[in-house]
């Protein structure tokens, strides 16, 4: 009589199974293939997030706006001010947590960049130390200068959003974007340097300024100060030659 060979059963029906070596070759793929998609997907979120906020600020300046236009009962409203005063003055329905001024935030170590990667010097709210930062409950900020300028004086103030507050990268097209209260009362992305900074039918090869150096168009080698009226444009999203 043949005895049941225990070892040899298991021997002979074992699974096929991974080796060590195979198991880490695998790991490290996984590995691989994550730190390759999870900039991309970081990357899509922060558009996502940002194109949201933006739009909420933007809609929530429209509005108060519009009761601004509102409370004065068809008087014209005094563009002769500075931006902060404006803002102060006809504004104050937009919920604002608190306010500080441009010289405690650089004191901070916070920097302002264009989407050419120096530092933002050049800008006359972003040097001046009485520059006021409201800041909102939604979590952006709003960039007031605090004097009258002279290129808006005949053109209305200009106001700059900080989308994410005080977090990075605070530059222009990516979390920071800019906008004018025109004198007709409308609230709009800068889209143009001439006469009027605000223009209707401004072409898209001129917001994003085909690669040009310099000047306020919305690619990177250029301010960036378009981007907002780019990514309006484009119906609210990134597109490919957007750059982010």
């Amino acid at each position: 009589m043949k005895i049941f060979d225990l070892k040899q059963y298991f021997y002979n029906n074992k699974k096929p199974a991974f080796t060590l070596a195979e198991a880490m070759i695998t790991i490290g793929l996984i590995g691989i293939v994550a730190a390759m998609t999870m900039p991309m997907l970081m990357t899509n979120y922060q558009k996502k997030v940002t194109i949201t906020q933006l739009k909420k600020v933007y809609h929530e300046l429209n509005q108060a706006m519009k009761f601004a236009v509102a409370d004065a009962k068809f008087e014209d409203l005094n563009y002769n001010q500075s931006a902060y005063k404006f803002f102060k003055q006809y504004m104050t329905s937009m919920m604002v947590v608190s306010e500080t001024t441009m010289g405690k935030v650089k004191a901070s170590g916070k920097k302002y960049r264009p989407l050419s990667g120096a530092e933002e010097t050049s800008l006359a709210a972003f040097k001046d130390a009485d520059t006021r930062v409201v800041n909102l409950n939604n979590g952006a900020q709003l960039i007031l200068y605090n004097k009258m300028h002279t290129w808006s004086a005949n053109k209305g103030p200009y106001i700059y959003i900080d989308v994410n507050g005080f977090a990075p990268p605070n530059v222009f097209g990516k979390d920071l974007y800019c906008i004018f209260i025109t004198r007709n009362n409308k609230v709009a992305f800068w889209n143009s340097n001439d006469s009027e900074p605000v223009k209707t039918g401004v072409p898209r090869e001129v917001l994003i300024g085909n690669g040009t150096t310099g000047g306020y168009a919305c690619n990177a080698k250029s301010q960036g100060m378009w981007c907002g009226a780019l990514l309006q444009a484009d119906g609210w999203e990134f597109r490919k030659d957007y750059p982010w």
